[in-house]
């Protein structure tokens, strides 16, 4: 379903879930998704970050991310080189995963606000003007 979207550059498998007492769910079925390769999207001069690490490589921590025109290349769903443990994901994608009824968890502000966590930024930027 998610080749059909256009995201590209996804190994699937399918993958087993157990309960805490043992027992295999078998319904409904899971697949384990990952994301191949990286990209390196940001506009650094234009975003807010923290160079986590010093080396501003794979850890950089975001306040306000700005994609850099053309950076994302049209992929809709890819893993940031700037900080690999980030996944964008394109509002077009998000909207057909949940059309869809996939079980992928997007963190809500309110979400947020409950557990103490953070929300990735909420407002990211594709270039002058534009929101995406």
């Amino acid at each position: 379903m998610l080749a059909q979207i256009g995201a590209e550059h996804l190994q699937t498998c399918p993958s087993t879930l157990w309960t805490p007492a043992g027992e295999r769910v078998t319904q409904p079925v899971y697949r384990a998704v990952n994301i191949l390769g990286a990209i390196w999207a940001a506009d650094l001069e234009r975003s807010e970050y923290t160079e986590v690490s010093g080396t501003g490589d794979v850890a950089m921590g975001f306040r306000q991310l700005v994609i850099g025109e053309g950076k994302a290349d049209g992929a809709l769903l890819f893993r940031r080189a700037e900080a690999l443990a980030s996944i964008v994901v394109h509002a077009r994608a998000k909207e057909r995963i949940q059309a869809a009824g996939l079980g992928l968890f997007f963190p809500s502000e309110r979400w947020a606000r409950r557990t103490g966590h953070s929300t990735w930024p909420r407002t990211v930027s594709a270039g002058p003007g534009r929101q995406e």
